[in-house]
């Protein structure tokens, strides 16, 4: 069966879990995270072991981190806009980025009377 292999990412899985959510399959003795029924995709492998750590689930569907219970490495799928653009894809970058809701909470608070 074909395999596609997940990008490790840096740091330990305590300094990740920090920014995400992480998962790790229950048993210690166990890879694979998630078992899916799709049997025309390739397993999802470890980018440092090669374990396989998902079967049955296309990358495209699949948008977390998954620790692997062999290396201790933390796994994710490579993002739609990190893969290989189409031939015709421009290069020029999207809008402008979304102000955040903190920064929008900050602004209402200025707007409100009263503290």
């Amino acid at each position: 069966m074909a395999s596609e292999k997940m990008r490790v990412l840096p740091g330990t899985e305590k300094e990740i879990r920090r920014k995400r959510a992480v998962l790790r399959p229950p048993a210690k003795d166990e890879t694979i995270m998630m078992r899916g029924t799709n049997a025309s995709v390739p397993d999802l492998v470890c980018g440092s072991c090669g374990a396989v750590l998902a079967v049955g689930i296309s990358s495209h569907n699949l948008r977390m981190a998954i620790a692997c219970n062999r290396c201790d490495a933390v796994n994710e799928t490579i993002a739609k806009q990190e893969r290989q653009s189409p031939p015709n894809a421009t290069s020029e970058p999207d809008a402008a980025p979304k102000p955040s809701f903190k920064l929008f909470i900050g602004f209402i608070r200025k707007l409100l009377p009263f503290r």
